[in-house]
């Protein structure tokens, strides 16, 4: 393949397939979470998909079939919430997702003990960051895939408990990679690894703190979350507020010990998002 194959009927932002290695490729979108390419052995593909959707998966895979039409799609592998990308994988393809390598529990998440190999691509890796997510490390090429952890300014942590998130953190800075690939275009290299790391690890010490206040409280997610925008607790992790909203269920849930409840959490994105654009409007 090219180093930049430019996509054709579909613009998802930055819309391009950058080359981190001989063997590694990721996407550069912006407005959506993108996917990573491994070619191993006997030009067999594995998609490592960062949340696309179902229509960005196809054209995926479409634009990789005219641009390299060697290459066979032997794996999709989901780091997170499959978003769609399932419904566009051919069925002869081998499926990877973290509650295959990982306990289905809440306890600690143990990144560097659950792990599995990726067949055909030597010294690649699957680590279980939680139940419902996982990294993937190329220990040869010094690269780790890390999906919406290392989305743009802020993780998600939709399905993934905070200390489960700051478990992973401080597994990616021990690896010292070379290269960090976040969700939405996010590619993180040398010496910026450190400093994006340290800064998400940061955050997760305000979520922290706005959560156990919310406890102390009895205030709920959203009562959190205004209050922690009011008080500018959040001013050097500026994401959409819906990215917060979902992060204070999981932190909240966590220091209450309790689980997330998806459809909660789901209906109060929806509510405001609803609320935001009744405003612009």
């Amino acid at each position: 393949m090219e180093a930049t194959l430019t996509r054709t009927g579909h613009d998802p932002g930055a819309a391009t397939l950058t080359r981190l290695s001989g063997r590694v490729w990721t996407t550069r979108w912006t407005s959506t979470p993108g996917a990573s390419l491994l070619i191993g052995r006997g030009a067999e593909l594995t998609v490592v998909d960062h949340g696309m959707t179902m229509e960005a998966t196809e054209a995926l895979l479409a634009e990789v079939a005219v641009a390299a039409p060697e290459l066979v799609l032997r794996r999709m592998v989901w780091l997170g919430r499959d978003h769609g990308a399932s419904e566009r994988t051919p069925e002869h393809a081998e499926r990877g997702h973290a509650g295959r390598i990982a306990p289905a529990t809440s306890g600690p998440s143990r990144v560097a003990t659950h792990h599995a190999p990726l067949p055909g691509l030597p010294g690649v890796t699957m680590h279980a960051a939680g139940p419902e997510r996982m990294l993937v490390r190329d220990e040869q090429d010094r690269i780790v895939l890390a999906g919406d952890l290392l989305a743009p300014v802020a993780p998600e942590l939709w399905g993934l408990a905070p200390t489960h998130a700051r478990q992973a953190l401080e597994w990616i800075r021990a690896c010292d990679p070379d290269q960090v690939v976040g969700s939405h275009g996010m590619l993180i290299s040398g010496a910026d690894v450190e400093r994006a790391v340290a800064h998400r690890l940061a955050y997760l010490e305000a979520l922290r703190q706005a959560a156990t206040r919310a406890r102390e409280a009895g205030a709920t997610a959203r009562s959190a979350l205004h209050q922690a925008l009011r008080s500018g607790l959040f001013d050097r992790w500026r994401v959409a507020p819906e990215r917060h909203l979902v992060n204070l269920h999981a932190a909240l849930a966590e220091v209450s010990g309790e689980r997330p409840d998806p459809e909660a959490v789901a209906a109060g994105v929806r509510r405001l998002v609803a609320e935001r654009e009744e405003f612009h409007r």
